[in-house]
């Protein structure tokens, strides 16, 4: 396309934009338009699937409702682009800088243009060391995208931002404001988490291991377990998130987990068969329908927790700290069809019971 030619669709494109007579909407669809150096270029709603805009200059430019699915857009200056209700589905932006980009509403999730016979595998979008401080994710979806080494400095994604799976290892979000957001199974490990606002969001199986949480406002949880555990609860979370799409079920059983902190895990649906959980804290952590079958949880730290449906048969509960914990309507009986001259019953003694269901 020459020169002309582009400024000529742009002039078409303009016309159908402001709907007036003589617009047409602007189609370059997987056009290589590398280097090109237009800031405030006006695209919205064009179709721009699988163009190519590396290394192009387009500070101010508007995408706002564009189609980019499985467009790449690595290292361009998008300075305060807009990008509301724009379909970026499998969209590279690695090493791009979208420093006060409008994402809201956009749609990030994983895409791809061209799949293999039988192949159902899509790219997740790429955001690999951009720069998106300041920028607005608000009601954005970003499942699974990759932000490993992102900067993302006093970003907005509050409310309901869609975080879930993302790889956010070694990303800045200092001061970010990621309130309400859903960051089930995402991978904050060694990210600057300092200052950030997490009000009201989900960090069910987040990965925090050697992030930096200085005065972050969110409970430590599960930041100071070993990583190992940390990725099972990841892979947990997003399980039970996806119905098991994607992800893998936590099994536990038989795992030595004496006075562990697992406040506020999200454990439902886990198994736990013959778990030691002596003296753990489990305060808070979500454990509907988790088979704890002859775990032992001795003075553990129920308080709170949600054992909805939870299985307890043949359990150790002694001493347990179980005040305003949701039982109801966990199985504490024996098995059924046991020798009861030898089975092993559920054991509740001194545990504390007060406002339990």
């Amino acid at each position: 396309m020459t020169p002309q030619e582009l400024t000529d669709l742009l002039h078409r494109h303009a016309h159908f934009v402001g709907r007036e007579t003589g617009g047409e909407r602007a189609n370059l669809e997987h056009a290589d338009l590398t280097g090109l150096d237009h800031p405030g270029i006006e695209l919205s709603e064009a179709q721009l699937a699988g163009a190519i805009f590396d290394r192009c200059r387009l500070n101010g430019a508007n995408f706002a409702g564009a189609d980019l699915f499985g467009a790449r857009l690595e290292a361009a200056d998008l300075t305060d682009a807009k990008f509301e209700r724009a379909d970026v589905r499998g969209v590279s932006f690695r090493g791009a800088v979208l420093k006060g980009a409008n994402l809201r509403d956009a749609d990030l999730r994983p895409g791809s243009l061209v799949l293999a016979p039988g192949s159902a595998k899509k790219h997740a979008v790429n955001l690999e060391g951009a720069n998106l401080d300041d920028s607005d994710m608000e009601d954005s979806q970003m499942s699974e995208a990759n932000l490993r080494r992102a900067s993302l400095v006093r970003a907005v994604s509050a409310p309901n931002v869609d975080l879930t799976g993302a790889d956010l290892t070694g990303a800045d979000l200092h001061q970010a404001k990621l309130r309400h957001a859903n960051l089930t199974g995402a991978n904050l490990e060694g990210a600057d988490l300092s200052q950030v606002s997490f009000q009201g969001a989900n960090l069910s199986g987040a990965i925090l291991a050697n992030a930096d949480l200085f005065e972050a406002k969110v409970s430590l949880g599960t930041a100071a377990l070993p990583i190992d555990l940390q990725r099972t609860l990841r892979d947990h979370a997003l399980w039970s998130d996806s119905g098991g799409v994607f992800g893998a079920r936590a099994v536990l059983d038989g795992a030595d987990l004496k006075g562990i902190d697992l406040g506020g895990a999200y454990l439902s649906g886990a198994s736990l068969q013959r778990c030691d959980l002596s003296a753990a804290n489990l305060a808070d952590s979500t454990l509907v329908l988790a088979d704890l079958t002859g775990a032992r949880l001795a003075q553990a730290n129920l308080r709170h927790a949600d054992l909805y449906g939870a299985v307890l048969c043949e359990a150790d509960l002694s001493l347990a700290e179980l005040d305003y914990a949701n039982l109801a309507p966990a199985t504490i009986r024996g098995k059924e069809g046991a020798d009861t001259g030898s089975q092993k019953q559920t054991n509740l003694s001194g545990a504390n019971l007060d406002g339990t269901r």
